[in-house]
């Protein structure tokens, strides 16, 4: 029989530990931490080699996995893809944004800059706009998750430029995503995206919609 119980230990400790029960002789006894929040644990370990009253829990860190260190309360994330933009060609975007993370719902509120590249007889367009994602996870965005994968949405508002003519945007943006979170001892994770956005260009009376759909990559960190 298995039994949880919950414990209050210091932040980072999301490990297999080891524990001995020094005062009651007993010998070292591998467990489970299974979620840290805070300075709160919730540790498993077997029935046999629950502490009684009185006895003292010792523990010591081992082995830790990828994946397997930090809080994830909160992130910063870098993303950069090349994006397919109907009309209009490709477009090159970098995206920044700060998240809040609850395990199966995160929100980011970002910055996104697109590139559009010079076409004959036209200038290069450049985008800044300002978005904020909620995201669904699939799976809980945990500590010792090592892949989460889930879905985000969100509107955004942006300013385009093109030589000395400026124009107002109105979208939103939309991806499918996996995180990987491969790299030992560490709360990074390796993000790779297909997104899908629409906006719209207004200058005056004159409105142009645009579609764009692609991969992007980047990186989360979260603490």
């Amino acid at each position: 029989m298995i039994r949880i119980q919950q414990y209050y230990l210091s932040r980072a400790v999301v490990f297999v530990f080891s524990f001995s029960l020094a005062e009651a002789g007993r010998t070292a006894t591998e467990v489970e931490v299974i979620k840290v929040k805070g300075n709160r644990a919730i540790i498993r370990f077997p029935e046999k080699a629950l502490p009684g009253e009185g006895e003292r829990l010792y523990l010591s860190r081992e082995s830790p996995r990828a994946g397997d260190v930090g809080d994830r309360d909160y992130s910063l994330s870098v993303t950069s893809g090349i994006v397919k933009r109907s009309p209009g060609g490709v477009t090159t975007d970098c995206t920044g944004s700060f998240g809040f993370n609850w395990g199966y719902f995160e929100v980011a509120p970002g910055l996104t800059l697109s590139r559009v590249g010079a076409t004959t007889g036209g200038s290069a367009v450049s985008t800044l706009s300002a978005n904020v994602l909620a995201t669904v996870n699939f799976t809980e965005n945990e500590p010792g998750k090592t892949f989460v994968f889930g879905m985000d949405a969100g509107p955004l508002l942006g300013r385009a430029s093109s030589g000395t003519v400026s124009t107002t945007t109105l979208g939103f943006d939309s991806s499918l995503f996996m995180k990987a979170f491969v790299l030992r001892r560490s709360s990074t994770a390796l993000r790779v995206d297909f997104g899908y956005g629409y906006t719209r260009s207004k200058t005056g009376a004159f409105s142009v919609n645009y579609h764009s759909y692609g991969p992007a990559v980047g990186l989360s960190t979260y603490f």
